[in-house]
């Protein structure tokens, strides 16, 4: 290493230049923070992996050779993939996959879905209907319509189009099934069915309740059923609700967690419903679906998400600025002069109060703390990257490809450049994850007001699963198959992740077969996208 004196004997070196490469540190990644890019990689190519499925065939023979091609994929990730994922990093996409297979309906999807529990696995007209099934969840229940956005002080609806595409096969088969049996059931239960859906997708389950209510609106507008949904005074109707404010938010935390104290998030909701069906209590019934109409739901969804994501936007990056000296000990280790006080605990997330653990993976605060930060992250990650491929002189794929595969790589960085590539990832990813938690909170808002004018007790009393089954071989399994075997199937699923700060710490780097890209340069993911 060259001392001061010689490396002001360079010529042209500033003073500034001097004292920034006596001042540069060994930048290397914690093993946590390895583990949320690894897993943003696998999720990445997850989606990548579904766009390319789901893109059409014109050819007919091609097509349905590739509709089986498409169960066979849905099977490995559902049943097959889950079991080499052990030490998967604790992320927005891993929990939420968590949720939707532990879910105790999701074994109905399943035999719907794979051939292996159907009385005749070599059925293929069902295996076409299956597939146009998914084909339809993805290509129009997961994709949503430019026209429900609108700009954000804080951000631009333009980055809110940067969303990840769906990543999570789990979510796209739970659409495919809503939409193949939802004819079955009654407007109640198809209600029910999309505030399950709207705990992963609520702008998606938001376009669905909107069309049933402009199907529905006429049964609303009798004078009899306008009498009885505001019978009770203003106590019962803000009873009902804050009830459907948690139907939206935690689907049903009161039937598996009674006791829990309700969600922070509920009374803010609560309060912007309340404001929204409030002209009901004074206007005529036949004025009623003005009030819920599609020009001022609209309206209204915009106004919501841009106060909360302005509200959003303000206390987090002052939150995270602050938490600069937390987050580089956990993901960035020995880079920042300022040390951790002594009394603090480094915890994943390291910005919230305490740790993450599947048993809290219903406290919306706690996940919109975690999903803010494994997305900031892998900003700041790839930021390094760049910078490292641009100091060496690398290109950036072979940088990428070293630090996949090295799990001592280092970055020399100086901590002022850190602390400035740090804010860009900051300003940049808490842009985009104030619009979209904008809007997720303003669709949620609007779900549960128009759940209100079905009669919340109804919607929320409505069975699940519990109507006709079709086509009649699906309730025909055979006896090596049914629901037992589908739950051993997908048991396993709940100990195979790994809680970042947990006594396991270690994530094992994911392997191709899960749809991670291929370390090769034609495999790598385009290094500027923020990922989820």
């Amino acid at each position: 290493m060259r001392s001061a004196r010689s490396v002001s004997g360079e010529p042209g070196w500033s003073f500034n230049t001097i004292l920034a490469i006596q001042q540069t540190r060994g930048a290397q990644p914690s093993e946590w923070a390895r583990s949320l890019f690894f897993q943003g990689m696998v999720e990445e190519g997850v989606a990548r992996n579904l766009e390319h499925l789901f893109r059409d065939v014109q050819d007919v023979e091609e097509r349905f050779q590739k509709d089986e091609q498409i169960l066979v994929w849905f099977e490995r990730q559902i049943i097959s993939a889950p079991g080499s994922t052990v030490g998967a990093a604790m992320t927005r996409g891993t929990v939420e996959e968590y949720e939707q297979l532990s879910f105790y309906g999701f074994s109905n999807v399943v035999e719907w879905l794979l051939p292996r529990f159907w009385s005749d696995p070599n059925d293929l007209g069902r295996v076409r209907t299956v597939v146009a099934r998914l084909r339809e969840a993805y290509n129009t229940a997961l994709l949503l319509a430019r026209s429900w956005f609108a700009p954000v002080e804080q951000g631009s609806s333009s980055s809110f189009f940067d969303r990840p595409l769906p990543s999570s096969a789990a979510g796209v088969a739970y659409w495919a099934y809503y939409l193949d049996r939802r004819d079955s059931m009654s407007p109640e239960q198809r209600l029910r069915h999309l505030s399950i859906l709207g705990r992963w997708y609520p702008g998606q389950a938001f376009m669905y309740v909107l069309t049933e209510l402009k199907e529905y609106c006429q049964t609303f507008t009798t004078e009899e059923y306008y009498q009885s949904l505001f019978t009770g005074g203003i106590e019962r109707s803000l009873n009902e609700i804050t009830r459907a404010a948690e139907l939206w938010l935690t689907y049903d935390q009161r039937e598996r967690a009674p006791n829990r104290p309700p969600d922070r998030m509920v009374e803010f909701m609560r309060s912007n419903v309340e404001d929204f069906v409030r002209p009901l209590h004074q206007l005529d019934v036949s004025l009623m679906t003005k009030v819920y109409s599609e020009p001022r739901l609209e309206k209204w969804i915009h106004l919501t998400a841009s106060l909360v994501a302005e509200d959003y936007y303000r206390q987090v990056m002052g939150s995270y600025r602050d938490y600069q000296y937390l987050l580089a000990p956990a993901y960035f280790p020995n880079l920042m002069s300022r040390q951790m006080p002594l009394h603090e605990e480094i915890h994943f997330p390291a910005g919230g109060i305490t740790e993450f653990a599947l048993n809290r993976v219903e406290e919306h605060a706690l996940r919109q703390v975690m999903g803010l930060e494994e997305r900031l992250v892998r900003r700041l990650l790839h930021l390094l990257l760049d910078k490292h491929a641009v100091a060496t002189g690398l290109p950036h794929n072979a940088v990428l490809r070293a630090f996949l595969r090295d799990p001592n790589f280092t970055f020399s960085i100086s901590e002022e450049m850190f602390r400035q590539l740090y804010d860009q990832a900051l300003i940049e990813t808490v842009t985009q994850v104030a619009t979209e938690h904008g809007y997720d909170c303003a669709w949620r808002c609007a779900c549960a007001a128009i759940t209100l004018v079905y009669g919340v007790s109804l919607v929320c009393d409505a069975p699940l699963f519990a109507f006709p089954e079709a086509p009649p071989e699906a309730s025909a399994l055979p006896e090596a198959g049914g629901a037992r075997s589908v739950n051993a199937s997908l048991g396993f699923y709940s100990r195979s992740l790994t809680v970042l700060g947990g006594r396991e710490r270690g994530a094992q780097r994911p392997s191709n077969s899960q749809g991670a890209a291929d370390i090769s340069s034609e495999g790598l993911p385009g290094h500027n996208t923020t990922s989820r």
